[in-house]
């Protein structure tokens, strides 16, 4: 994605069979702008965090069966990237 992405319906989607076919994976939640980044855990292959532009922080640690949100502080805007150390 790019600094140019500006939509107000943001979606993760997931490949199991290297990019053949995907399907959705945010069940439960919505993302009020584009998804711009996804994180793995090294220490967790189940566990993912994404970041929409607007700073919604989406976790999963059952490789994403379910989702908890998360914000970050009011304000915040124009996010690009998210990293689990």
């Amino acid at each position: 994605l790019s600094p140019a992405s500006r939509s107000e319906d943001g979606a993760l989607y997931r490949s199991d069979d290297l990019g053949e076919t995907w399907i959705r994976a945010d069940r439960s939640i919505k993302a009020r702008a584009s998804m711009m980044s996804l994180a793995l855990d090294p220490r967790n292959c189940a566990a993912i965090h994404c970041i929409s532009r607007c700073g919604q922080v989406f976790s999963t640690g059952d490789g994403g069966a379910t989702w908890t949100e998360s914000l970050l502080p009011e304000g915040v805007q124009d996010v690009y990237a998210i990293a689990c150390a």
